[in-house]
């Protein structure tokens, strides 16, 4: 009878200390003042974070909630309007710094885009849309660099801004 008291004891001691420990843990996550990505996973392309200033975690779905950030860069295949919402096609590129000269003939960085998925996102009527001279377009004239074959700026890279599947911010690439 002694035995199984002190096993008894011994298991509710650990089973008390892995919950201080998990308590403990969550509330260090929750006032971290940073982003982190969930679970430390990155996309193929471009990088995502999670904010978890914002976050809750509802231990018995599994579910996380907060704003889920991503940084991408690709090409834009096309911006157009469906069902009264605005949309765009864009294929993530992966711009790698090149180590030599002989890797990169045209400067000091190549495009890779090993993953041919072309992403749709939802874009608001406010976005910010920044072009290379600093100056901000309107989605109406954002819209007409896709639908015109003799913009330069179509095949160009840009810089998006995603966050919880919409884009909020646009710029495009640095071209020299």
């Amino acid at each position: 009878m002694k035995i199984n008291k002190q096993k008894g004891g011994v298991t509710l001691i650990l089973l008390i200390i892995s919950i201080l420990v998990i308590i403990g843990f969550v509330i260090y996550i929750l006032e971290q003042d940073k982003t982190i990505g969930p679970g430390g996973v990155e996309p193929e392309h471009g990088s995502i974070s999670f904010s978890t200033t914002s976050a809750k975690k509802d231990i018995k779905q599994g579910n996380v909630y907060g704003i889920i950030s991503e940084n991408a860069t690709g090409i834009i295949k096309s911006v157009y309007t469906k069902n009264n919402k605005n949309y765009m096609d864009i294929d993530y590129v992966e711009l790698i710094k090149c180590e030599s000269e002989s890797s990169c003939p045209n400067g000091n960085t190549r495009i890779s885009n090993i993953n041919p998925r072309v992403r749709t996102f939802e874009i608001p009527w406010d976005v910010n849309i920044t072009i290379q001279d600093k100056s901000n377009l309107d989605l109406i004239n954002f819209k007409k660099i896709f639908s015109n074959d003799n913009d330069y700026r179509k095949f160009g890279l840009w810089n998006v801004l995603i966050q919880n599947d919409l884009v909020v911010n646009v710029t495009e690439n640095f071209r020299p």
